[in-house]
């Protein structure tokens, strides 16, 4: 009975692996996990070569514990075949199902989608191996030529024929019997032959195949030797213009003319330049993301991406890290192309993602010297650079106060987002792009940010995208505002708060009952003030700039900021005014106007 049912269950439980593998290689796609070891500098040979090995010893062990199981209950197809047959037999269904699960998970994005699939095939296919034996090869014989190429009949066409051996003559005792029986004899060497078809397919659609995150690559590219050299584009030198294929930068409706200037600048692009964005496009369907966008960015500069929800700042940030490919134009990073030269990028580039994007099985400690070899770090320097890392984001054991440093999983909010800002600076990056680093958290934790990515700016190139208009001020050299997909001002926060500002704020607290007297004496000298806000003994104007474009400028009518300046000094005491202050209007109020 035991043998009879080993037709369906053999074949089901050398197969029940399938589901992990595929699972696990989804997974990595699914969260990000691969495009970020890639972004750290990972070569997917490598990826593959490791994760091969790694499944095919989890599937050893498998085999191992099948064996000894089928040797306690003495099933005859073990214990009566030919050791070294059946160790041909192992080792060969064992590359054709780590093969097959590669081949399988190119074509699936989700983790459960891969998971009931897997298991499908693990439950219906010995069903269908047990009809095609019984019903077709016996009339067809020929029919198991073409049908051997589907998983897992190979394996189900092996059992059987060497289980059918067992009970109706002798089991297959001699090498030389392989030759004897040519189902066992095809099934071994559809199994060869299948392993390697299936992990060139699974290596070729993984590449070609659109995934959620990464670029996928022309389905030629193997053949891309031959028209890479006529298609690459990069800045030639230093005083040279820029030899791009893609369309020139065009003028979007109501745009600052720092924008429109710049996209000349870019037009000439120079090689001192840290990242340059040249009429970079994103399209999904109808929907245009990113507008042909183009930007110069210093090489010892912070750059601040402003913009409300669907405005283009992660899409752009994911097109400069490879996460996805630009629909038109380019972008050049430290003189390298995002279309071509990705791998090259990756090596200069650190990236802390919207999301954090982290191990929770692993600690800081963990993620940092995974991180740090996949950049290259000497194992000589790698302890030292990790600790340096850690002690500037205060992710320490001297500083958390713990002898043993803890999982991913058991951090806060604020201390997985400095790990993420840690994991990007592995390797000294030229580059580092911040996705909304403090998001989320609470005003300590954001502080404490906010000075490591200050102490950082030296020497680097960093894009950071925030809907924190504090933040922007606090940290960017530069701002832009995006709004549907395309750039509308460009400046330093305070050229942003001139150009597009209603004015100033001023601030006058008073005594209670001196109110009137000092609103009264705000009017005296400005009045097309408005009140802004009032609170008990405290009232805010938003005052003009006076038709001035400086501040300062003095206008026909004598008044100037620096006149407010003495009318409200000289006459703060006899109209009952305590203090006031003259502010720009915030950042915030020019995200609004724009």
């Amino acid at each position: 009975i035991a043998d009879l049912l080993g037709f369906f269950f053999f074949p089901m439980i050398l197969c029940l692996l399938l589901p992990s593998f595929s699972f696990t290689i989804v997974l990595e796609k699914q969260f990000k996990l691969r495009e970020m070891m890639k972004l750290m500098g990972m070569k997917m040979r490598y990826y593959f070569l490791v994760t091969y090995v790694f499944f095919y010893l989890l599937y050893c062990i498998s085999a191992a514990l099948f064996i000894i199981f089928s040797l306690i209950f003495r099933f005859r197809f073990i214990t009566q075949t030919n050791p070294f047959m059946l160790f041909l037999f192992f080792i060969a269904w064992g590359n054709t199902l780590v093969s097959f699960a590669f081949l399988l998970s190119s074509f699936i994005g989700k983790t459960i989608v891969a998971t009931i699939i897997s298991y499908l095939i693990v439950l219906i296919m010995p069903m269908v191996g047990i009809i095609l034996e019984t019903a077709v090869y016996t009339n067809v014989p020929e029919a198991r030529f073409g049908l051997l190429t589907i998983f897992p009949l190979q394996i189900t066409h092996f059992v059987y024929a060497a289980s059918s051996s067992c009970n109706s003559f002798e089991c297959l005792k001699k090498v030389s019997d392989i030759y004897d029986n040519q189902s066992v004899f095809y099934s071994l060497i559809y199994m060869v032959g299948m392993s390697f078809v299936y992990f060139i397919l699974g290596l070729y659609f993984d590449a070609v195949v659109p995934q959620p995150f990464g670029v996928s690559r022309h389905p030629l590219f193997f053949l891309e030797w031959i028209w890479k050299p006529f298609t690459r584009n990069r800045v030639k030198s230093k005083n040279g213009t820029a030899k791009n294929r893609v369309s020139p930068c065009s003028k979007q409706e109501n745009q600052d003319e720092e924008i429109v200037q710049m996209q000349e600048h870019v037009k000439k692009l120079r090689e001192d330049n840290g990242v340059v964005l040249f009429n970079l496009e994103k399209t999904y369907g109808l929907n245009r993301a990113v507008k042909g966008t183009c930007l110069t960015i210093g090489k010892s500069e912070c750059f601040g991406l402003l913009g409300m929800n669907g405005a283009g700042k992660s899409t752009t940030i994911s097109m400069l890290s490879g996460m996805f490919g630009p629909s038109n134009g380019t972008a050049y990073i430290y003189n390298k192309d995002i279309r071509y030269d990705m791998e090259s990028i990756h090596k200069m580039m650190g990236l802390t993602a919207q999301f954090d994007i982290l191990y929770p099985d692993l600690t800081c400690e963990e993620h940092l010297l995974f991180y740090s070899r996949l950049k290259g770090i000497q194992l000589k320097h790698e302890k030292e650079h990790v600790q340096s890392l850690l002690r500037q984001v205060g992710l320490d054991n001297d500083t958390l106060k713990t002898k043993w440093s803890p999982n991913s999983s058991s951090l806060s909010g604020g201390m997985k987002r400095r790990l993420s800002i840690a994991i990007s600076l592995v390797g000294d990056p030229n580059v580092i792009l911040l996705d909304e680093p403090t998001t989320g958290l609470d005003p300590l934790s954001k502080r404490h940010l906010w000075d490591i990515i200050l102490a950082q700016k030296k020497n680097r190139t960093i894009i950071l995208t925030t809907h924190s208009m504090e933040e922007a001020d606090v940290l960017c050299d530069r701002i832009t505002i995006m709004n549907k997909g395309s750039f509308k001002c460009l400046g330093s926060g305070v050229r942003l708060k001139s150009k597009f500002g209603d004015g100033f704020l001023l601030t006058v607290s008073y005594g209670v009952s001196s109110q009137e007297a000092a609103e009264k004496y705000v009017y005296d000298y400005v009045p097309e003030a408005q009140k802004d806000l009032t609170l008990t003994g405290t009232t805010t104007f938003k005052i003009p700039f006076f038709n001035t474009k400086q501040i300062g400028e003095t206008v026909a009518d004598n008044r100037s900021i620096a006149g407010l300046f003495q009318h409200m000094e000289s006459g703060k005491i006899n109209h009952g005014i305590k203090e006031w202050a003259l502010n720009q209007v915030s950042l915030e109020q020019v995200f609004l106007n724009i």
